[in-house]
């Protein structure tokens, strides 16, 4: 069941649903004590009784501690209530990339750098950290005011010291965003697989589409393109990208 706008966790305060997904749900929320929004992740109680979710989700907990980076969303709290997992984390405003590039198309070529070098610095902070977040794409960047970038959703990032977490044949990330590594489901993914994804995001604000056709049903033609093929240049699809930037 969901919790319903109104409902009183711990010192929040539910505000609205802000999405969902298969290991659980995240609220807006009001932090009565220091009166600031916030957004609280709470895991599926139907799941914590199963180890694995819950390590997993104590493990994004335990990597989103380590991140204290202007452009990573911030932890404030992690805490169990009546059996149930929550972690606070920052409320980033904005609109995420994804909606950002369906509004506009191609983003033009000084913004997109502008947003690109933000995502680029808090990727190697969180590297130099040894934290591989495995799910860099557009729907996990939120854009703010002055085209501000925060990166959110550590739920499948990994410390490269915790091997148990992936095994060989499992595939973890957004198939179009997915480095050669992670389709043919590699076990030591690194910080390689972060860089391949995000030259994704890049081609696709540059030219407003992906490097590989996604008009397919297919995932296994998607699968053999990216490890395969050779990615285009992006002025094939939009002229309008300097010869520095490609």
């Amino acid at each position: 069941m969901k919790l319903a706008p109104g409902t009183i966790i711990s010192n929040y305060e539910i505000i609205s649903l802000l999405g969902e997904g298969g290991m659980g749900e995240v609220y807006l929320a009001k932090e009565n004590l220091l009166d600031r929004k916030v957004a609280i992740k709470r895991l599926n109680p139907i799941l914590t009784s199963d180890q694995a979710f819950a390590d997993r989700f104590v493990n994004e907990a335990h990597i989103q501690a380590k991140l204290l980076h202007s452009n990573i969303v911030g932890l404030y709290n992690f805490f169990i209530d009546r059996g149930t997992y929550y972690m606070v984390l920052e409320y980033a405003e904005g609109i995420n990339l994804r909606e950002l590039i369906t509004r506009t198309g191609p983003i033009v070529e000084d913004r997109t750098l502008h947003i690109f070098r933000q995502i680029i610095a808090a990727l190697a902070f969180a590297h130099e950290k040894q934290i591989v977040h495995r799910d860099i794409k557009p729907s996990n960047i939120i854009i703010g005011v002055g085209d501000s970038v925060k990166i959110l959703d550590f739920g499948i990032a990994r410390l490269l010291s915790d091997q148990h977490l992936t095994r060989t044949g499992s595939k973890l990330g957004t198939l179009f965003y997915m480095s050669p590594e992670q389709v043919m489901a590699v076990k030591d993914i690194d910080h390689r697989s972060d860089i391949y994804s995000a030259g994704v995001v890049l081609f696709e604000m540059l030219s407003g589409r992906l490097p590989f056709d996604r008009n397919t049903d297919s995932d296994y033609v998607i699968q053999h393109a990216i490890v395969s093929a050779e990615i285009p240049d992006p002025r094939t699809f939009y002229p309008h990208v300097s010869e520095t930037t490609v």
